[in-house]
């Protein structure tokens, strides 16, 4: 009877791990996924207004008004 419950109370602790780790995975690929298109999203406006100013001859001075826009200090 010892064997059973102990076994018993291993599969439970086994599967209760698992759970909790793919959980966890599923936790951290979402934060990560969002983080990644919060990112990307920034970087898409900045190019999206830095079109605007793309013709001119000198773009640095153009290139610095979309950056402080979507309120960063460097586009890195």
């Amino acid at each position: 009877m010892a064997t059973i419950m102990t076994w018993l109370s291993a599969d439970q602790l086994y599967e209760q791990t698992q759970n909790s780790v793919h959980s966890r995975a599923v936790s951290i690929a979402t934060t990560a996924t969002v983080g990644i298109s919060d990112w990307v999203n920034i970087r898409k406006d900045i190019a999206t207004a830095f079109n605007d100013y793309s013709q001119q001859s000198d773009v640095v001075p153009f290139y610095n008004k979309p950056v402080k826009r979507v309120g960063l200090t460097t586009f890195s």
